[in-house]
């Protein structure tokens, strides 16, 4: 257990000096994977009401929230230990089922204000999710 904590991005030493100042910010990141993880749990365990309204049968609920929850918690991964390419891949997996919620709501044009908040998160994550893809874009870049 050490030896992960020694490993991961908490982890006082881990970060070379030149990205000390961006430690928070990768915490930060990681808090938000954590939401999207219990956002994709929760989507799959209770349904989300848009994609069932849309698709009729609740197996493409589970989908959903299990792609969601598969993808946020492999960029968590990725993020946790720096292993970019795995959380690049992820983040771009996130990105197509947070563009579908949202997506789906004006298409069903079903306004309520559960389905608006959920879908406000997604659009605000989409551009974090595209943000971070750039970053470690640059990151490999320089290298």
């Amino acid at each position: 257990m050490k030896r992960l904590y020694r490993a991961s991005i908490w982890y006082p030493f881990r970060l070379p000096p030149e990205e000390k100042r961006y430690g928070s910010l990768l915490r930060s990141l990681a808090f938000a994977d954590v939401v999207l993880i219990i956002f994709g749990v929760a989507g799959a365990l209770s349904g989300v009401p848009a994609i069932e309204e849309a698709y009729v049968l609740g197996i493409p609920s589970l989908v959903f929230g299990s792609l969601v929850a598969a993808f946020a918690f492999a960029a968590l991964i990725g993020l946790s230990f720096k292993i970019n390419t795995v959380e690049a891949w992820a983040k771009i997996g996130l990105c197509f089922p947070m563009s579908l919620y949202p997506l789906l709501l004006l298409l069903l044009s079903t306004f309520t204000a559960g389905r608006l908040a959920v879908g406000a998160l997604c659009v605000v994550v989409i551009p974090i999710l595209f943000w971070r893809i750039g970053d470690l874009g640059r990151e490999a870049g320089g290298r």
